[in-house]
C-alpha cells in the first residue's frame, strides 16, 4: 500500500503550513492557536521522534494554545503529512537545515 500525501495534505482542514525546503521537499507544519482573546505568548515548535508524527502532540498542543501560546508541529521529512521516503532521514546535516528553514 502506498500513501497519497499530496491526497492527505488537501484533506486535512486544520490550520497548518506547507514549507518548501531548498532542496525541494515539502514539509508540513501543523500549527494551533490560541482560539481566545487572551494575550498571546511566546510560540513552540514541537518535533516528534524517530518514527512519529506531529499529529499526536495535539495532546500538548491544544492546552498550550489555551494558555496563549501559539504552537507549530513539524512533521520531518518522510514523516506524517511531510514529503520524503517514509521514515527517511538522509543525514544530520539535512535534518539541521530541514529546521533552519523552517524556523526562518
Amino acid at each position: 500500500m502506498t500513501l497519497n500525501i499530496i491526497e492527505l495534505r488537501r484533506e486535512y482542514e486544520e490550520p497548518h503550513h506547507l514549507h518548501v525546503t531548498s532542496d525541494g521537499v515539502t514539509l508540513f507544519l501543523r500549527k494551533w492557536e490560541p482560539k481566545t482573546e487572551i494575550p498571546r505568548k511566546a510560540a513552540m515548535l514541537i518535533l516528534h521522534g524517530i518514527t512519529a508524527y506531529s499529529g499526536p502532540y495535539a495532546m500538548i498542543a491544544d492546552p498550550l494554545s489555551e494558555r496563549g501560546f501559539t504552537v507549530y508541529g513539524l512533521d520531518l521529512r518522510g514523516h506524517g503529512l511531510s514529503d520524503g521516503n517514509r521514515g527517511d532521514c538522509p543525514s544530520e546535516e539535512r535534518f539541521v537545515k530541514d529546521l533552519c528553514e523552517t524556523i526562518a
